[in-house]
């Protein structure tokens, strides 16, 4: 069952929060699998409240139209399946996963640790050609149920808003359940164990 995000943003020195805000996580407690089921429509709400959603359209619907071109914004949802399922895994030494709705791979990188409770992931920073972080916040409650909020910057366009494009389509809706699987398999692509950032 999907829970509705909360549509407010707020501005934490001069980042854009959607939903609960920065918590204050050990790093170790994002270790390992999780899944959520998304709808096109929470989607959509959360790039439109990241003021991304007429330019980075296909993003947003990308998880809900495969290969095919979704509709325009007049109706960006319309004909979307769901609510779809996503998958994410954190592995102790860096690695960053994600599955579609058929446990196939779909992503992998690697993620850091950028203060308690916010991840940073470089290799797609890289990929984005983005010079800054892209921060995601997360906070666990004593259910074991996370939710991830993309910590994005006031003003970001160009490269910036493309990684954090990505970000909102890989993170945003919720809310994510811890799931027991066998560790992640090792992945040539993945590399680079977490970093704790101080400071």
């Amino acid at each position: 069952m999907t829970h509705p995000r909360r549509a407010v943003a707020v501005t934490i020195l001069g980042i854009v929060a959607l939903g609960s805000g920065v918590g204050a996580q050990a790093p170790d407690d994002i270790v390992g699998a999780w899944h959520r089921a998304q709808s096109c429509e929470e989607m959509v709400a959360a790039f439109e409240t990241a003021g991304l959603l007429e330019s980075h359209l296909g993003w947003a619907q990308g998880n809900f139209f495969a290969e095919a071109q979704g509709p325009g914004l007049e109706d960006p949802c319309a004909g979307a399946p769901g609510p779809v399922e996503h998958g994410h895994t954190f592995s102790a030494d860096g690695r960053f996963g994600s599955t579609d709705q058929y446990g196939n791979p779909v992503d992998d990188g690697d993620y850091v640790v950028l203060s308690d409770g916010v991840l940073g992931f470089p290799s797609h920073t890289l990929e984005f050609g983005y010079e800054g972080d892209i921060a995601v916040a997360f906070v666990i409650d004593d259910a074991g149920v996370a939710t991830f909020d993309v910590l994005v910057p006031e003003g970001c366009t160009d490269a910036c808003a493309d990684a954090h494009a990505w970000a909102l389509s890989a993170f945003e809706s919720g809310p994510w359940q811890r799931v027991v699987e066998p560790a992640m398999s090792a992945s040539p692509t993945m590399s680079a164990a977490p970093t704790e950032v101080v400071g």
